[in-house]
């Protein structure tokens, strides 16, 4: 088969792979598409001498590399090629996606359904071959059953940002009743904007970027965009919540200047939820620490709490929302291409000229 290599420096690779076999506990996946998620950008930008060591070690944090050869991408949907001997809850010809961490299975955050919170996680297309390739395999707990509303394209959003996002407003407890502003409109901060409206809300997006405001509007993703290079942000959201401030905001990129600026203009105990991260914030080298104005945090009563992927059992959730809102994921689709077409796609996508990318198979 063939899978999809990131070497480093901006660069990928197709190579050959033997077709993998499912362990007693694995489903083999035959890929029908996959998507480009913001943090494989890590990856692609790495320099090529970073690729070497993989996996995300025993303390959980995440590694800026990933091992030579590894195929890459962990947001995938496909038909069920080959099961374990001990696999029980999906069968061959069966739709899915997958949940991309992969856990113990032993500890405590492994047995709340949260392998994203397990100290010994493998992340799909990191620590493990990935979804770029004709067939990729996992374990069989992480294997969901894609409705038949959901088409396939719909299904590798479910891979990692459609959860992302739909975990973090969850939290946020949206409704109707109130407006949300989202940080960042890459792709993850558009299909956090475009659920958001689903559940009602009146939504705010900022970006310093002039194409993502754009094609946020275009894609009726959100109801204003602001833009920090010339807008006044502040004034425009006081304007917009009646002088009381932003009461929930979505923090979706991984710019510090966005966090700063989401502290500044929220409402007395608003509510901020991170979901973004850059490559900084993903090396374990690296100064990660955050700003926020302390004044703000303190004199306001904020809550600022983070939000990383989505627990398993939320996916039944988050697939009813999707068909029976008849949320149009879709739409955010603004880019097809074939994996040998990587380097173009994975270009595109760095310079923030897409909205979300699939690969076809």
């Amino acid at each position: 088969m063939k899978g999809l290599v990131f070497i480093g420096d901006g660069k990928t690779e197709i190579r050959d792979y033997p077709i993998p076999e499912p362990n007693f506990d694995e489903v083999r996946i035959k890929s029908k598409a996959s998507s480009i998620c913001g943090s494989d950008l890590m990856f692609f930008k790495a320099p090529s001498a970073s690729l070497t060591s993989g996996g995300f070690g025993a303390t959980g944090a995440g590694a800026p590399s990933t091992s030579a050869g590894t195929i890459s991408g962990h947001e995938t949907s496909g038909i069920v090629d080959a099961v374990g001997t001990a696999v029980t809850n999906v069968k061959i010809g069966d739709r899915v996606t997958t949940h991309h961490h992969q856990g113990c299975g032993r500890c405590r955050a492994c047995a709340d359904g949260e392998p994203m919170l397990c100290k010994e996680r493998k992340p799909t297309g990191v620590a493990l071959n990935g979804t770029n390739a004709d067939y990729s395999v996992i374990k069989a707990q992480n294997c969901l059953i894609l409705p038949d509303e959901l088409s396939f394209t719909e299904g590798a959003f479910l891979g990692c940002q459609a959860p992302t996002a739909y975990s973090a407003l969850r939290k946020a407890q949206v409704s109707g009743n109130e407006l949300v502003v989202v940080y960042g409109l890459g792709s993850l901060g558009m299909i956090t904007a475009l659920m958001a409206k689903y559940m009602g809300a009146t939504v705010v997006g900022i970006d310093i970027s002039d194409y993502r405001n754009k094609l946020s509007l275009e894609k009726e993703a959100v109801d204003y965009v602001l833009n920090p290079k010339t807008d006044d942000c502040s004034e425009r959201l006081m304007e917009l919540t009646h002088g009381l401030g932003v009461a929930k905001g979505i923090v979706a990129c991984g710019a510090d200047e966005m966090r700063r600026l989401s502290a500044i203009v929220a409402a007395n105990k608003g509510l901020i939820v991170i979901i973004g991260a850059s490559e900084t914030n993903m090396d374990p080298t690296a100064d990660a620490s955050w700003s926020f104005d302390g004044r703000c945090v303190l004199r306001k009563e904020l809550v600022i709490r983070g939000s990383y992927v989505m627990p398993l059992g939320m996916y039944y959730d988050l697939a009813r929302f999707l068909v029976d809102k008849k949320v149009n994921l879709e739409r955010l689709v603004t880019h097809h291409f074939k994996l040998e077409d990587a380097d173009e796609a994975f270009g595109l996508f760095a310079k923030g000229l897409t909205g979300k990318v699939i690969f076809d198979f």
